[in-house]
């Protein structure tokens, strides 16, 4: 599924650095602990990396296993 991703400068979250076109794999998928994190809807990447200038932006396919948070669009995949 389709979802939005944002990330420090240089495709960095969490010390995992991504890079465009690659397929990253996790054993878990758990929006509270593990996994690969997006966004259904872009504005709540803007809750976890508010400041525009230090951060991007990505729209990604999330797929596997996926995880849904109960308190906004942030979804989970392995």
């Amino acid at each position: 599924m389709k979802a939005y991703k944002a990330f420090e400068k240089g495709l960095v979250c969490r010390g995992h650095k991504s890079t465009e076109g690659e397929l990253h794999t996790t054993e878990k998928a758990s929006c509270a602990h593990s996994g690969f994190h997006a966004a259904l809807c872009p504005l709540d990447c803007l809750h976890y990396y508010p400041n525009f200038a230090k951060s991007e932006f990505c729209i990604v396919d999330v797929g596997g296993d996926v995880d849904e948070d109960a308190l906004d669009s942030k979804i989970t995949g392995t």
